[in-house]
């Protein structure tokens, strides 16, 4: 039986809240047999060798923070294309986006963008909701 295959896009690899659940979860799935690779938007500056150590390997689309490059979609699309995953699971804004614009180009069985929405009442915060939205193509 053919493993399932999962690429996590992320805006950037950095000792954060997000990020630190990517990596948990991917760790865990490769655990579980998952065929697992993570791409960072921007080049990773945490949890490079974790994720090594456990056998997934990290992409870097070498875009830099706060300057919009298309060169970073054409390497993301070229990545994709190779590994040919079937699914792309995006975490953070710019990810999102760019996992979208990406579809253009590939055939992915399943899309998975992550938005969290939070309202705030002055410094208190009232509501938090995670969404998982999944397109299947």
């Amino acid at each position: 039986m053919q493993k399932t295959k999962v690429t996590f896009l992320i805006t950037g690899l950095n000792y954060g809240g997000a990020e630190t659940q990517l990596v948990h979860l991917a760790v865990r799935l490769k655990k579980r047999g998952w065929d697992v690779q993570v791409i960072s938007m921007i080049s990773p500056v945490a949890y490079v060798e974790e994720l090594k150590r456990e056998g997934i390997p990290v992409y870097s689309l070498r875009m830099r923070r706060g300057v919009p490059d298309i060169r970073g979609l054409f390497r993301l699309v070229k990545i994709l294309r190779r590994e040919r995953p079937q699914i792309l699971h995006c975490h953070m804004v710019h990810a999102n986006l760019l996992g979208r614009i990406s579809r253009i180009f590939l055939k992915l069985l399943y899309l998975f963008v992550q938005l969290i929405i939070s309202l705030k009442e002055g410094e208190k915060e009232k509501l938090h909701i995670v969404l998982l939205i999944g397109y299947v193509i």
